[in-house]
């Protein structure tokens, strides 16, 4: 089918749930990831092991992207209940006050209000012109990065048809020992009846926050993502807390 895909603005891995922390009950969503090819970022890629996947808790992830434009009559997914997200671009700087961490942008990227009412668990999320790629944001109470990778690939093998991991490493942000990995799978655009079977490419960067662990996921359609690489990398690659 000779379609032209002209945004992906929601895209949502909803229904995963890290270990909660000190008993409570959170929901949270897959995190981003920058392809690491900027010099800022200090990456130290090998080739994947076998790893194996540890049980934080029970969860499934159903995945659900809306592409407004690409089919007529695409559904539309239900917002959740979510606290309000303080996060705002001014200039080609992006504040988070609900997560108390700053990055920079280019300057026509805008904060996504849509992703924030549709995606459980998120705590920021910012997009490209026209939506042709995103960043979420999510917290997880995991050990680590590296157990955060390890848990969200887990997740993403079983929810996600055509799962591949394609590479992974460890890097410092802010000073931080952080993890990322790289993959894609293949998701479905438009109505169920008349979905279109399209791949997507994900980077996800995790990053040590106190006790937990910030994620961010950047997405892109598989044939444009190499396109949106530098960008990824240059907004992770800016991560720094408010006040340092």
């Amino acid at each position: 089918t000779n379609c032209s895909l002209s945004s992906i603005t929601e895209h949502s891995f909803q229904g995963i749930t890290p270990s909660p922390k000190k008993g409570g009950s959170v929901t949270h969503v897959s995190g981003t990831i920058c392809h690491l090819c900027v010099g800022s970022l200090t990456v130290r890629e090998r080739k994947m092991p076998k790893v194996r996947s540890i049980c934080l808790v029970t969860a499934s992830i159903s995945i659900a992207l809306i592409v407004p434009g690409l089919m007529p009559g695409a559904q539309e997914s239900k917002a959740v209940s979510q606290p309000t997200i303080r996060q705002s671009i001014k200039g080609t700087t992006y504040e988070n006050l609900t997560a108390d961490f700053l990055l920079t942008v280019p300057k026509d990227w805008v904060v996504s209000d849509a992703l924030t009412k549709q995606v459980p668990g998120i705590v920021g999320a910012l997009m490209a012109p026209g939506g042709s790629a995103a960043m979420m944001v999510q917290r997880y109470y995991v050990p680590g990065p590296r157990a955060g990778a390890q848990f969200l690939d887990a997740q993403f093998k079983q929810g996600m048809k055509d799962y591949r991991k394609l590479s992974e490493g460890e890097l410092k942000i802010d000073g931080r020992d952080s993890y990322f990995f790289i993959c894609r799978a293949v998701f479905p655009f438009g109505p169920p009846d008349k979905a279109i079977q399209l791949p997507v490419k994900l980077q996800v960067v995790l990053i040590p926050d106190g006790e937990t662990v910030l994620g961010f996921t950047s997405q892109a359609r598989e044939s444009e993502f190499e396109k949106f690489k530098p960008i990824f990398d240059d907004i992770v690659s800016s991560y720094k807390k408010r006040g340092k």
